[in-house]
């Protein structure tokens, strides 16, 4: 959400910032700047990792929960060990 904002305001900003710095330090702003894209996308594909680990937890709760031994927790799949892997 905040990205986009600052997205739409790229053009105001390059006019603000013309011949106020040389050229290494836009190189070094286009590098921190690409950094900044890959971490945004890194935190976007580790929301959907937890998204889909909460919604499997969440379906697992649901079933224990409504079974009539709800006494033990829910088995793991037997075709994995963990939630986490």
């Amino acid at each position: 959400m905040a990205r986009a904002s600052m997205r739409a305001k790229i053009s105001a900003l390059e006019e603000a910032f013309t011949d106020r710095f040389t050229d290494h330090q836009a190189f070094l702003l286009r590098k921190m700047l690409v950094r900044v894209d890959q971490i945004n996308a890194d935190i976007a594909e580790i929301d959907a990792k937890i998204e889909e680990l909460v919604a499997l937890l969440r379906g697992r709760w649901s079933d224990w929960m409504t079974s009539p031994a709800s006494d033990a927790p829910p088995p793991l799949s037997s075709s994995r060990k963990s939630v986490w892997t």
